[in-house]
């Protein structure tokens, strides 16, 4: 009864069932890629470039899509949240410093295994009809706050937390908030933009910020420090890499000088943040792209995942990433009869590799789509992968991502189907250079 009592005071959403789930969405014909039907695919998929020619595939999944839920509700027209980014438990049990983390969600919950975020966004795309005009997220909720959440193993909800500022008492505004682990300390990195700032923000700066608990009366919360804040420019959808390991040219392992970023996957790009300077300033700018990889062409593959994982047997860093290929109403690009932002979202896994200090593109995969959880012989056309991270057993994958900015899912992957899947690339390739026309394995 005690510890009962102890789980629902920590638990700071509804007054839910713990743990508690909730149903995966349904949406309209015009969401959905159509993948078994006669006219799919429409002519802009079917002239459109893709990695080494191939259409995408479903992926195999070894378990899931699971919905990832922080209030359930029957409110259809409400965001469950999205984009989500997930660390492993046991992870944070190892490597965070006990002194500086004295209480965590966790310990109540023997069964937790995943940290996740999940984001709120006001222009969700939960609505059957997208033009219609978009709602909050739910009853009392701006835009573009996050969620902090404890999954099982069955993807159930134990505990969440809205993630809030220790300097105004209020939800910390940021939008595609994502975990990772830096000097034994879990962080965030996020996004803010003009509407959330005024209009000197650049849409190319990444927040970084540490993450702590505390508590507001009896509920353990998330909490962060605006006044701590750093803004890091320039670079899209930063990925963390892990301080562990990387390689000199001689093959030899040393610890990470500090804490990098892949913030362009094409051409591949890694700058790392001096730390130390940044306890003293609130902007950063970071190493540009020497003239030579800016003169290349580029794609518009994305790096999308929180973090990228270190594959200790090839000496590379694992990550995934994202094209979106959009077709509009007019030759303007004013509209889009499918969706109010990108859609037809495919991802891929990648491989960089240090080599003489320098990160190079090693491995890609061909592109691929989610098997949908309420349709899983098809895909949603917005599917956004935030999320990577070690399964328990330390060889599989876990991969959390959003669907039409309105909920979220997690999926586990056997490691086995990654590296089948993974093509190396000859040094000095990006993938710009290894997408091709895919016309005729259409027509198989």
């Amino acid at each position: 009864d005690v510890m009962k009592t102890l789980r629902q005071l920590h638990h700071t959403g509804n007054n839910e069932t713990i743990p508690y789930s909730c149903p995966a969405k349904s949406y309209a014909d015009s969401q959905w890629y159509g993948l078994k039907e006669s006219h799919y695919p429409p002519p802009f998929l079917r002239f459109a470039s893709y990695l080494y020619g191939q259409p995408p595939q479903l992926l195999s999944t070894q378990q899931g899509p699971h919905k990832i839920c922080t209030a359930p509700t029957t409110h259809s027209d409400y965001t469950d949240g999205t984009n989500p980014s997930i660390l492993l438990v046991r992870r944070l049990q190892q490597e965070l410093n006990s002194e500086m983390y004295p209480k965590v969600p966790w310990k109540d919950f023997p069964e937790a295994r995943y940290l996740v975020t999940t984001t709120f966004k006001k222009n969700h795309q939960c609505f059957v009809d997208h033009h219609k005009p978009s709602k909050d997220a739910r009853r009392g909720r701006e835009a573009k706050e996050a969620d902090l959440l404890l999954l099982d193993d069955n993807s159930n909800t134990l505990w969440t937390s809205h993630i809030w500022d220790v300097r105004t008492q209020e939800h910390y505004v940021a939008d595609d908030v994502r975990l990772f682990v830096y000097n034994s300390e879990v962080w965030i990195s996020y996004k803010r933009y003009k509407v959330d700032l005024g209009p000197d923000i650049n849409p190319k700066t990444q927040r970084i910020n540490r993450l702590t608990f505390g508590y507001q009366g009896y509920q353990l919360v998330a909490l962060v420090d605006s006044a701590r804040e750093i803004e890091l420019c320039c670079g899209r959808n930063f990925g963390a890499l892990p301080d562990i390991h990387t390689s000199n040219d001689g093959g030899e392992e040393k610890a990470m000088p500090d804490l990098s970023f892949l913030t362009w996957p094409d051409p591949v790009w890694v700058p790392t943040v001096d730390m130390k300077r940044a306890k003293n300033l609130q902007h950063i700018t970071l190493e540009e792209p020497p003239s030579h990889l800016q003169q290349l062409a580029t794609s518009n593959f994305h790096g999308t995942s929180n973090q990228l994982l270190y594959v200790k047997e090839w000496n590379e860093y694992l990550g995934i990433g994202h094209i979106h290929r959009d077709r509009r109403w007019d030759d303007q690009g004013k509209d889009s009869p499918d969706a109010k932002f990108g859609h037809h979202y495919t991802h891929a896994f990648f491989t960089i590799q240090s080599v003489d200090d320098k990160f190079r593109l090693a491995r890609t995969s061909a592109e691929f789509l989610f098997p949908s959880a309420s349709n899983p012989q098809d895909a949603e056309i917005i599917q956004f992968a935030s999320g990577l991270e070690w399964s328990e057993n330390g060889k599989d994958i876990v991969i959390t991502y959003g669907v039409n900015d309105c909920e979220s899912f997690l999926v586990k992957v056997d490691w086995k189907t990654i590296e089948s899947m993974l093509q190396t690339i000859r040094p000095g390739l990006q993938v710009t250079q290894v997408l091709r026309g895919a016309a005729e394995a259409w027509k198989n």
